[in-house]
């Protein structure tokens, strides 16, 4: 039966929470912003209007630097800079670290992650949080091994982040990497039992110690596209990932640009788009790629998709892997440049014979794909060197390969062959050591 009465209510609650609803303009510069809105501020920070809003408001904020840091616990919140006057740069820059707040997924992961997460912004136990063209800049900080200095940390909540900049997070005073392990751009995490779920889409991610957008625990969900993620080209400091999902994480990693991410010690591999231990189906679709160790790899994560990437200037690594996993897709990508090694010449370089596409596990597909330039263009690894013995039912088909010392191989056993009058040891090269 339908009840009128409760109907009425609910509607009149819905309407109350509407009437409530504000637009609520922060401006720090009322000389430079002196037009409208601005100069219908009521604000001077941005955390002062975070202390008078309520559930469904917008917080419109005017150009200028704001030494902030933002503890955003109001859902259903939008904070967005505005585009006043011929300028659009709305930039947090503090001057002092945040306070640190638990780092949710310590408890469940252990090390490397670390107790404590300093981020410029935090959103925490909070839904449908928008932050729209805003420049989160943390230059003026420094960072210290054992905290996570982060940008952007969503934890144990959900929103999106569009049209935005996120620089310098966890670097040095001089911007050099520490070689801490951490530091990250955009970071997302549930732990203890919650949930957390984001879209990054048309942001630019730079200068970050460890990874650009990184998402760990099994409550996470990451949408991320059409973002320019860019390290900090060749370093012996950190092995930087451009985009991290880990530990249970699920993830959406397409149309977008990532560059620069290149360790350049061959002990293990910086990541283009690395998921580890990740959940099952993670997607990394029609990415350009470039600079970097490994493009796209699976690790112990199964039933991912990397289809039509343009992958090019791999140093050291193979461009695409997927370790210990099964029923991986590797379709249409375009591959070029995957011989080079780091140094070559140097005593040890020339030992290194990476495949473009390397996959250990069962019921993979590599197919379609255009290799120019490799020393292998495919390598099944059966090996029991490196835990892969059992691989089977895997397929390689229709690939294309231009300029590629050997086209396709299954590795049952160590062997070497030889490319070009050298020798070049096969098995335990191919499966790059991803650092997460």
């Amino acid at each position: 039966m339908f009840n009128y009465r409760a109907f009425v209510v609910a509607a009149a609650l819905t309407l109350a929470v509407s009437a409530h609803a504000k637009t609520i303009i922060v401006n720090n510069n009322s000389a430079l912003n002196s037009v409208s809105p601005c100069s219908a501020a009521t604000q001077t920070t941005i955390n002062g209007a975070l202390g008078v809003a309520v559930a469904g408001d917008i917080i419109e904020i005017c150009p200028g630097i704001y030494p902030e840091t933002l503890k955003i616990t109001t859902s259903k919140l939008t904070i967005e800079g505005l585009n006043v006057g011929g300028s659009s740069l709305v930039e947090l820059e503090p001057t002092t670290p945040a306070a640190g707040i638990p780092d949710i997924g310590t408890s469940l992961y252990g090390p490397p992650e670390d107790p404590t997460v300093s981020a410029i912004i935090v959103v925490e136990n909070a839904t449908k949080v928008t932050l729209e063209n805003i420049a989160v800049n943390g230059i003026l900080l420094g960072n210290s091994c054992g905290v996570n200095s982060v940008g952007i940390y969503y934890a144990n909540a959900s929103g999106t982040i569009t049209n935005s900049t996120v620089a310098n997070s966890g670097l040095n005073l001089d911007g050099s990497l520490t070689g801490c392990q951490e530091g990250h751009g955009i970071y997302v995490d549930s732990g203890s039992g919650g949930s957390a779920s984001l879209t990054v889409e048309y942001n630019s991610v730079h200068d970050f110690d460890k990874s650009g957008i990184d998402a760990l625990g099994n409550g996470t969900t990451l949408v991320a596209k059409y973002n320019t993620v860019t390290g900090v080209g060749p370093t012996t400091a950190t092995a930087q990932n451009g985009v991290e999902v880990i530990y249970g994480a699920s993830a959406v990693v397409n149309n977008n640009t990532i560059s620069a991410v290149d360790y350049t010690p061959n002990s293990s591999s910086a990541t283009g788009i690395l998921f580890y231990q990740a959940a099952e189906g993670g997607q990394a679709n029609n990415n350009a790629i470039s600079q970097t160790n490994g493009a796209v790899y699976y690790y112990q994560t199964n039933k991912g998709e990397a289809n039509g990437n343009v992958i090019s200037d791999t140093i050291n690594y193979g461009p695409l892997g997927a370790y210990q996993a099964t029923a991986v897709t590797f379709k249409s990508n375009s591959i070029t440049g995957s011989s080079n090694v780091e140094g070559a010449g140097e005593p040890g370089a020339g030992d290194l014979a990476q495949p473009a596409i390397y996959v250990c596990g069962s019921k993979n597909v590599v197919e379609d794909n255009t290799i120019n330039d490799a020393l292998i263009g495919v390598q099944i690894d059966e090996t029991s060197m490196d835990s892969c013995s059992g691989s089977s039912g895997n397929k390689v088909s229709g690939n294309k390969y231009l300029s590629v010392g050997i086209n396709s191989q299954t590795e049952t056993s160590a062997s070497v062959a030889f490319i070009n009058g050298k020798a070049r040891h096969m098995a335990g090269f191919g499966k790059p050591v991803p650092s997460r």
